[in-house]
């Protein structure tokens, strides 16, 4: 019985996947833990104003109050850009920021999704954030259906994808027509291939690999589909 919210999308390469979507109660646990990161920060600079001598501690807590303005918007929108939609607290909760079709959230969307966090925490302890995230079928908070985002769970069971380098001589792939949401989709499978049955694995290689071989202009269909994904995931990272 499948207890957890998820989120099925339709890759362009005509894949199916399913995404689980995070809960209120591992939203909250992230929220928390960020919280405590910007209230940290915050009170080393207003200490450090409290230290500075006469008009010089009057600009430090004028600095201090743009700081703290900066912070709140600031701090997610930078990390959820720079760490893949994962701020801090985030990653610690096992949390992860995408857009509707799983791909990579960019700044305007990140941007959208925090500035409305002044709605969200109305009136107060995030309560518009926390009914919206329970009443939408998507578990999104205003933010997020502004934005076309997501939060979902990671899998952390997985092993890491790790490829070896490519023996020489080893056959090598034309692969300018792979795109990042190609090379986000192989990266995905590999993230979840050991919690497939094996025909179901089996499956969804081979029709991943069937949809990049066109793109790589390979003649004849792959023996190995695992290997030509991992080899094409190597060559795009630079190997």
């Amino acid at each position: 019985m499948q207890l957890d919210d998820q989120l099925k999308i339709r890759t362009p390469e005509g894949v199916e996947l399913s995404l689980t979507l995070a809960g209120l109660g591992s939203r909250i646990v992230a929220t928390m833990l960020d919280a405590v990161i910007q209230f940290v920060v915050i009170l080393i600079f207003i200490v450090a104003a409290a230290l500075l001598p006469g008009e010089m501690g009057d600009l430090g807590f004028g600095l201090v109050a743009l700081f703290v303005f900066l912070l709140f918007f600031g701090y997610p929108i930078l990390f959820e850009v720079l760490d893949g939609g994962r701020s801090i607290g985030k990653r610690a909760a096992g949390l992860r920021v995408v857009r509707l079709d799983g791909g990579a959230v960019g700044f305007a969307a990140a941007a959208i999704r925090n500035v409305l966090r002044l709605v969200d925490i109305l009136p107060g302890g995030y309560a518009v954030g926390a009914i919206a995230i329970v009443a939408n079928s998507r578990n999104q908070r205003l933010g997020d259906m502004a934005a076309g985002t997501v939060v979902i769970r990671e899998r952390t069971a997985t092993t890491p994808v790790t490829v070896a380098p490519l023996p020489p001589g080893a056959v090598r792939y034309d692969v300018t027509r792979i795109s990042q949401e190609d090379v986000a989709l192989i990266r995905r499978y590999f993230a979840r291939r050991d919690t497939l049955a094996s025909d179901r694995r089996q499956q969804l290689a081979s029709t991943i690999a069937q949809r990049l071989a066109v793109k790589v202009a390979l003649a004849e269909p792959a023996t190995n589909p695992e290997e030509l994904l991992a080899t094409i995931l190597h060559q795009k990272a630079g190997g």
